[in-house]
């Protein structure tokens, strides 16, 4: 392929080279090179037409005189836009050395129209397009003679932004399509989104295996979902939000839909004629479409019937009806404007052939095309408007116009007027763009009100339903909690705070930690080694062992989410506590405390707890903590380590094989059993018998490689490890047979090997008449207790704590054992003890910190928690309100003072729910006094000037309902004033801190109050002009009034919010404009 190129290039050159350049001195004919793709929707079939009526309408307004007189000649050719990327530059070298071409038009193909497009620029003559959206030809600084027709990617990424900026999201999900127009898109988005620092999660469709997986990844990170791809694409994508349960309200998905075209980019009507309409119908009520405004022109049909008709005559070719003549158009419009360029360079004996003149004269230019007016930009791009359409009506699925952006209003989001657009699941606002506690829970500030209110409607309903009110309630609170310490993710660590001790002192902490000793090196057994992949590390105050997963990626799902929050709360006197976990790459792993000193009741309780089974038990997990108890370590986190990278040839995994049942060893893909652990239990007993690892008897004769593949075959008698009977008693040596039993429905249960040992400690006294049970009585799984209880009295003991408090002389058993069983039971009520005074503490820091939030802004007060000094800082706008109670000093005289309190208690708490709503901060209240801020400590650029003005309105409308109690006849009024500017905050004094505002700002939005007017509000121009760039407010001019300290002051009335009389005329010229009925596409 590459020496194809090099040869078709040197070809070309040869012919550049040795032919002689046309004269250039012809000043009025005029040739256009037209290329054209070799794809659908871009062929020559579907835009030569279009060409070719352009030309003729050229000729005629020639003929006719309305042009001045020159010959307009068109020259077609086509390429493969995928086959060779210079196949377009080469075809515009050819024709412009040897047909002394005036003008390119294409190729429709983005790549291969910017290398074009720079050939243009550097030969000096224009380079014109209909179908090119390639955010790249924008920069003029480039492609200086370029000017384009067709819409623009970044134009509908500027549509999605300004939806965005509407509804305060700032963050968003964007699954595109890696092919054709799509990656255009992509690139667009990308651009557009980093410009206004939005931030967005990339999911391209081609990466992975499904549309489901894609939708679940968006899911994932944003609540906000843009899809950039086909129409069929689009219904798997929306099918699949539905079965993962984001139509409920809290998902808002946006279709980008350029414009009508099913050649290239398929059908996006939710109608497949499938079983699954109704399910896709029900998902796109949460899916709005962005796409380009077409507006009907009176002669769209006529040039429908001239495309037909050359198709037909010329092409051999049928038209499907409606079938999109959007490019068509676009194209025709581009030479149509290319014309008027030349016409009016040839009116002022301008040069034809220069391209940077002929460029400018069609920029900034409107002129008629097929769809109506056309406006070309400064730059040589058009400017277009665009749509968002909504499922009004979700009876039939239909899509309405809820809302637009002009070109002319700079792409600003306008709602039509008496549309409004349908949240999905019946919500009546807007989903956040980030779940409450984050998408991990990683908020500290989660409001946890969504509980109680959860457990009032429990109430409630238990209330109506008095018949099941308990259980219901017991049910679902359960539930809640359940869910509430899964989603808190408490078992969650940070790598960095683990602090990792030195060499020498793990190894001396890890050598105290083993379970057994040999009594002299020559029973050492050359199968055991030490414990590897794990780290004695300092946590939060505690020694912790943490053990690295061979993983560098892990993927927390719902089911590990639940494993983990199980572990953390697993909690048993002979089970090691499992601290927690780090999912940071590269840096997974778990931590468990770490037992410095390094039974059978920790077994018994796994078994029967949620976790079900240890699965990894051997000697080297049972380790011994500081007070001399046994607990087992290294259980559980089945799902976490799953798919764990282990070297499955190396002797350490071999070695921990050894403890693994028959079963384990012959299938492919083992799962860990009970009975499997019951097998380890009775390896780690033949262990303790003979001082030894496992399989001592066999190790000096046998490589570990022998006992695996004899454990693996089926023999019979089956092979185990061999026991000394003078090591131990029969009775005992028989359990660990019975442990090793080759049907794993045979091997005794956890809790019969309990009694065992507890019959071995306590003893019952034998009756001379009783005989010793024989082989067929010993502990098996389907022992009764009965049985279990009649062991008589062994020489042997295996636990190495009491299992209960009964005096010394019930039971053989040591004094040290009672000591720490005693130690063990205080240093447990001190804990308890300790826990229950931290929880008090803790509550009672949390009430202290609310009232300090009530006081102080929350950042203010955070510094303040820390320990820094709140230093003044000086912020350059905000807006500040005043209002007071008209006459409240006569209002005063007619009431007691306690009446007084009231009625200003009750006014101030409907006032605090109110500004609740919005971004403001109240400073203070002084009597009928009360003053409220925006913009600050937060700063939240111009939307201050909006909440204060929004609030203020809310205000006024609640004093005209509200009702004083002790004189209800009252009618009560209120006076308000408004302003913006600068001013110097911080917090003063250390008694009773407040925190206070100062600068001119304040005395003059004082003296707005005070120059006010019953039930009114006044602003000052200052705030007016920022107000007014919202285009939300209705004012009125009140005139000059004087302040005080600032002279004459021209002020407003705030009247409220734009009323019916606008949105009335704002519908009308929109239904005049866009919503004709027929529009073509």
């Amino acid at each position: 392929m590459a020496m194809k190129t090099v040869f078709y290039m040197f070809l070309l050159f040869l012919d550049l080279s040795f032919c002689p350049a046309k004269s250039l001195e012809t000043p009025y004919e005029v040739t256009i090179l037209s290329v054209y793709g070799k794809e659908a929707s871009i062929d020559e079939v579907h835009l030569r037409p279009a060409v070719q009526i352009a030309a003729e309408t050229i000729r005629s307004r020639v003929a006719s005189g309305e042009y001045n007189d020159f010959i307009f000649n068109v020259i077609h050719r086509t390429i493969d836009c995928n086959e060779y990327p210079i196949e377009g530059p080469a075809l515009a070298a050819q024709y412009y050395i040897q047909q002394n071409v005036t003008a390119f038009v294409g190729p429709p193909c983005s790549l291969q129209i910017i290398s074009v497009a720079d050939l243009a620029a550097s030969w000096n003559i224009p380079a014109i397009s209909g179908v090119a959206s390639a955010v790249e030809l924008s920069d003029k600084t480039r492609f200086t003679t370029f000017t384009r027709t067709s819409f623009l990617a970044d134009g509908l990424a500027s549509a999605v932004v300004a939806t965005m900026k509407r509804y305060n999201w700032r963050r968003c999900s964007f699954i595109w399509s890696n092919t054709g127009y799509w990656s255009i898109m992509e690139r667009a988005l990308a651009n557009v989104l980093q410009e206004n620092n939005i931030f967005v999660h990339f999911v391209g469709v081609e990466y992975f295996e499904s549309p489901l997986a894609a939708m679940e990844e968006a899911g994932k990170a944003g609540r906000i979902i843009v899809m950039a791809t086909d129409g069929p694409v689009i219904r798997q994508l929306m099918l699949k939000a539905l079965d993962l349960g984001y139509i409920n309200g809290e998902f808002v998905f946006f279709n980008i839909y350029p414009f009508t075209d099913d050649i290239q980019f398929k059908d996006f009507t939710w109608k497949a004629g499938d079983e699954r309409d109704e399910d896709a119908k029900k998902a796109y009520e949460a899916l709005l479409t962005i796409s380009v405004t077409v507006p009907t022109a009176s002669d769209v049909q006529n040039f429908r019937s001239q495309i037909d008709a050359i198709q037909q005559e010329e092409l051999n070719h049928t038209s499907i009806e409606d079938e999109s003549l959007f490019l068509a158009g676009t194209l025709h419009d581009a030479i149509i404007m290319y014309s008027l360029a030349i016409n009016e360079t040839i009116g002022v004996k301008g040069d034809i052939r220069d391209g940077k003149a002929v460029s400018q004269r069609m920029w900034n230019k409107n002129f008629q095309g097929i769809f109506g007016e056309v406006k070309i930009k400064e730059n040589g791009d058009r400017d277009s408007d665009y749509l968002i359409s909504d499922m009004t009506d979700t009876t039939t699925g239909t899509f309405e116009v809820v809302a637009y952006f002009l070109a002319e209003s700079a792409g600003v989001f306008q709602a039509v007027p008496g549309q409004e657009i349908k949240w999905p699941a019946g919500a009546v606002s807007p989903p956040p763009d980030e779940p409450l506690c984050g998408f991990y829970n990683e908020k500290n500030n989660c409001n946890q009100s969504e509980g109680i209110g959860t457990l009032a409607v429990v109430l409630v309903t238990s209330i109506v339903f008095a018949s099941v009110s308990v259980v219901a309630f017991a049910w679902i609170y359960r539930r809640f909690r359940r869910e509430s310490e899964v989603m808190k993710m408490l078992w969650k660590i940070n790598y960095e705070d683990l602090v990792f001790l030195s060499t020498s002192k793990s190894s001396a902490m890890s050598n105290t930690s083993k379970l057994l000793s040999a009594s002299n090196a020559g029973d050492a057994d050359s199968f055991t080694e030490k414990k590897t992949g794990a780290t004695v590390a300092h946590y939060m105050g505690r020694h912790v062992v943490v053990n690295r997963v061979r993983k560098n990626v892990i993927t927390v799902t719902r089911s590990m989410l639940e494993e983990l929050t199980a572990m953390r709360d697993f909690d048993h006197t002979n089970v090691n506590r499992f601290v927690g976990a780090s999912t940071e790459s590269p840096n997974v792993c778990f931590v468990m405390l770490y037992c410095s000193k390094g039974s059978l009741k920790g077994l018994n309780y796994l078994h029967s707890s949620v976790i079900g089974m240890h699965g990894r038990l051997t000697s080297s997990n049972c380790v011994i903590d500081s007070r001399f108890v046994l607990k087992l370590t290294d259980y559980g986190l089945f799902e976490f380590r799953q798919g764990e990278e282990i070297d499955v040839t190396s002797q350490e995994y071999k070695q921990k094989l050894l403890w693994r049942p028959p079963e384990y060893l012959r299938t492919s893909v083992p799962a860990p059993t009970k009975a499997g652990d019951m097998y380890a239990a009775g390896i780690v007993m033949q262990e303790i018998i003979l001082r030894s690892g496992p399989f001592g008897l066999e190790s000096g004769n046998m490589t570990v490689d022998d006992i695996l593949q004899r454990l693996k075959n089926r023999e019979s008698p089956p092979y185990r490890p061999r026991l000394n009977e003078e090591l131990s008693t029969r009775d005992v040596i028989q359990l660990c047979e019975n442990c090793w039993s080759e049907k794993p429905e045979d091997r005794p249960s956890a809790s019969a090997l309990v009694a065992f040992m507890r019959s071995i400690n306590n003893p019952r006294p034998r009756l001379s008449s009783e005989e010793p049970k024989g082989r067929s009585q010993l502990y098996s799984g389907k022992s009764s207790a009965s049985q279990r209880s009649q062991v008589s009295e062994r020489t042997t003991t295996l636990t190495d704590q009491p299992l209960d408090p009964q005096p010394l002389h019930h039971r053989k058993a040591n004094y040290t054992n009672n000591i720490l069983f005693r130690m063990e039971q205080y240093a447990n009520n001190l804990e308890a003890l300790v826990e229950e005074r931290t929880a008090a503490f803790l509550e009672e820091k949390k009430r202290c910190e609310r009232l300090l939030y009530e006081v102080l802004p929350r950042p203010v007060a955070e510094q303040l928690k820390k320990g820094l000094s709140v230093d003044p800082e000086t912020y350059e706008c905000v807006t500040i309100y005043f209002s007071d109670i008209v006459e409240f000093t006569k209002l005063s005289a007619r009431s007691t003072p306690m009446q007084v309190v009231t009625f200003l208690n009750d006014l101030y708490l409907c006032f605090d729910n109110i500004i609740g709503n919005f971004e403001v901060y109240k400073v203070e209240t002084i009597g009928d006094a009360y003053m409220v801020v925006s913009g600050l400590p937060v700063r939240n650029g111009n939307l201050h000037c909006r909440e204060i003005a929004s609030m203020a309105v809310a205000l006024l409308r609640k004093v005209e309902s509200f009702t004083v109690r002790h004189m209800p006849e009252y009618e009560l009024q209120l006076r308000a004033g408004i302003h913006s500017g600068s001013v110097v905050a911080g917090v003063v004094g250390s008694k009773m801190p407040r925190y206070c505002l100062f600068g001119d700002t304040v005395n003059t939005a004082s003296s707005m109050e005070a120059t006010s007017e019953a039930m009114k509000i006044q602003v000052s121009s200052e705030a007016k002009t920022i107000m007014d760039s919202f285009f939300e407010f209705r004012f009125k001019e009140r005139g000059e009034i004087e302040l005080r300290g600032r002279g004459s002051q021209k002020t407003f009335w705030l009247l409220g919010l734009i009323g019916e009389k606008q949105e009335k005329q704002q519908k009308k010229h929109f239904d005049e404009t866009y919503l004709s009925p027929k529009v073509y596409f």
